[in-house]
């Protein structure tokens, strides 16, 4: 799968540190890039933006780790003491851009942003839809054989490239949070032939059947974290 990031540059929101714990609330990475000729152009304005969310919008949690749930990538310029401007970028750990804002007003612009992440983030059927999506756009980017579906509370990857370790790299990544909060219960990775691999999401247990090895093709039940991996490969 293709590494997806909030401008590649800045960073890439896959982590398996959020894949193994699922936080009760949404977290968003702030960047900043100021431009202009004064003293208060110059400094880091995510300090002020984080100001904000603390202040407006306590229902998410900002994050001093680049791989997070949401990142927000403000541009601040100054220019003397009466022009002003901002503009935002949202992204989610899709690699998807929700939105962008340009106000001189950064207060307003995090109100907004507060509840267009807290919409995206309650939003199951959203969240279903655009993991599959991902899925299904990697394939063909890359020109991958295989594609991904939604059904009943579990997402099934069929790919022809399935194995072990690439689905290692799949629930070592930040697709897994978004996951859990779409409700999945369960995520397959297969190639319809003899790599057939099951994540539960309640258990954090990866069930194994590879018939091409020797012997018995019974499930082995495996710890996500036993791969520190973070890049999807479909």
């Amino acid at each position: 799968m293709k590494r997806l990031g909030f401008l590649a540059a800045c960073f890439l929101v896959w982590s398996s540190a959020v894949v193994l714990a699922q936080a009760a609330s949404p977290t968003v990475y702030l960047a900043a890039q100021p431009f202009g000729n004064t003293w208060d152009a110059k400094r880091d304005q995510s300090q002020e933006m984080s100001k904000d969310f603390a202040k407006n919008c306590p229902s998410i949690q900002v994050s001093a780790d680049k791989q997070a749930n949401y990142g927000v990538r403000l541009n601040h310029g100054e220019a003397g003491q009466a022009v002003r401007d901002n503009q935002f970028s949202v992204v989610d750990g899709l690699g998807n851009v929700l939105a962008t804002r340009e106000q001189s007003s950064m207060n307003r612009d995090v109100k907004s942003i507060c509840e267009l992440i807290t919409a995206d983030w309650n939003n199951e059927a959203s969240l279903q839809a655009k993991l599959v999506k991902s899925f299904n756009d990697a394939f063909a980017k890359n020109n991958i054989e295989g594609y991904a579906e939604y059904k009943d509370g579990n997402l099934a990857v069929h790919s022809a490239r399935a194995t072990v370790m690439r689905f290692h790299m799949i629930i070592n990544s930040g697709a897994l949070g978004f996951a859990r909060q779409a409700g999945i219960k369960t995520i397959r990775y297969t190639n319809d032939a003899d790599q057939d691999l099951t994540y539960d999401l309640a258990t954090a247990q990866i069930a194994t059947t590879d018939k091409s090895t020797e012997g018995s093709d019974a499930p082995a039940p495996q710890s996500a974290a036993q791969s520190s991996t973070t890049t999807l490969t479909p």
